[in-house]
């Protein structure tokens, strides 16, 4: 898999703070049309999730092509998408405490974009009810299965079929489908993920068909896919009415995802760090300033990044701020020489910058700023926030 022909070659790098994200546009509108093209040009299958790259122009380019539902971690991505026009947003996290409230907020202040959260337990059921209640407004609600990842989502099929027969007569609450989120299936092995994606939608069928016994009216979405399955998924497009796919990860890829041959054979790697080496320390040790505050640390460090001219080297610390690798070729690279750093899981790796500088065809094309991070940025008018500091 190339990644460039040269790192070097970006037009005016060496005038840019290190490390710093680097975004090349070109590779992005390549694995948009990459993704589009799998669900064979059927821009309302696509539900892509925001997480991955928290920008407003990238949510853009998805509306351009005529995606119109979305799907977000946070309220702060939810709020961003709406504030872009998305027309439905699916929060794809268990809501409690106060977040309830604020989703109901957000539906208030944005009339025009359709929200849903999901609902795995009584508790969330309740929040949301109370929350829109409250906020005299409607909110969608998925409920969530638990398909084998065991982190969120309803397993127990008795409390499954109650909350579903439950939201048949929710109130302000609307059942709008089922969520199946199979991030679990990451084996290598192509027939392995394929035969454990078709057990995940079999699931989500027969919740939709409970769905339909309990009175749900309308069309029953079955929201599924995580990135390494979905191209498993797009194979059963055409014999599953109402499957909606959610890739994230795609739009940008990652050093990760290059490992399963049929997304690296449609995918490039989009999203960099530049960084620059501070320190020979020994012989052969080379440091560079891509500490775990520009790249993702939840990798085994030895697969945290590849550095591009360094493929084969050992790494052999990350911390705050230092990518410390053991190698032969450690003369070749003097302090202040320049680097791609490619993340293995580039979703956190963004979460980590204020601003990614965008590259298109070597050349500077500007800065996209990374508008939905963070998780306290929902608007609320003066007398809501009153309310709100009032405990209410």
């Amino acid at each position: 898999m190339a990644l460039l022909e040269s790192s070097l070659f970006l037009a005016g790098a060496e005038a840019l703070n290190t490390p710093g994200l680097i975004f090349f546009l070109e590779r992005i509108e390549q694995n948009l049309a990459a993704v589009l093209r799998m669900v064979h040009g059927q821009a309302d299958r696509l539900r892509p999730h925001v997480k991955t790259h928290k920008t407003r122009e990238i949510s853009r380019l998805w509306m351009a092509l005529g995606v119109k539902k979305h799907k977000a971690a946070t309220l702060v991505e939810a709020e961003m998408l709406a504030q872009e026009g998305a027309e439905d947003v699916l929060v794809s996290y268990p809501l409690v405490g106060p977040a309830p409230g604020a989703l109901a907020v957000l539906a208030g202040a944005y009339p025009g974009t359709r929200f849903s959260a999901l609902v795995d337990g009584w508790e969330t059921l309740k929040g949301l009810q109370e929350a829109a209640n409250t906020q005299r407004c409607q909110l969608g609600v998925m409920v969530d299965l638990d398909v084998g990842q065991h982190r969120t989502g309803v397993g127990q099929i008795p409390l499954r079929h109650e909350l579903i027969r439950a939201l048949a007569d929710a109130g302000p609450l609307v059942p709008v489908g089922i969520h199946a989120y199979d991030g679990h299936l990451f084996m290598e092995d192509l027939a392995d993920r394929r035969r454990l994606a078709l057990g995940v939608l079999a699931e989500a069928v027969a919740a939709r068909e409970l769905a339909r016994k309990a009175g749900w009216v309308g069309k029953i979405p079955l929201v599924v896919s995580g990135s390494p399955a979905f191209s498993l998924h797009c194979e059963s497009l055409d014999n599953v009415p109402d499957l909606e796919l959610s890739p994230g990860t795609l739009v940008l890829f990652d050093m990760g995802y290059s490992r399963y041959e049929d997304l690296s054979a449609q995918f490039t790697p989009a999203a960099a760090i530049l960084t620059r080496v501070i320190s020979r320390p020994q012989p052969d040790v080379v440091t560079f300033d891509c500490g775990t505050k520009s790249i993702a640390s939840d990798p085994p460090m030895a697969k945290r990044a590849l550095v591009e001219g360094l493929e084969e080297a050992e790494v052999i610390g990350h911390n705050e701020e230092h990518l410390v690798l053991r190698t032969p070729l450690a003369n070749h690279w003097p302090v202040g020489r320049m680097a791609l750093a490619w993340p293995w899981h580039i979703c956190p790796t963004v979460a980590w910058h204020d601003q990614a500088w965008l590259f298109n065809q070597g050349q500077s094309a500007g800065v996209w700023r990374i508008a939905a991070r963070g998780r306290q940025k929902v608007a609320r008018s003066d007398e809501q926030e009153a309310g709100w500091s009032a405990g209410q």
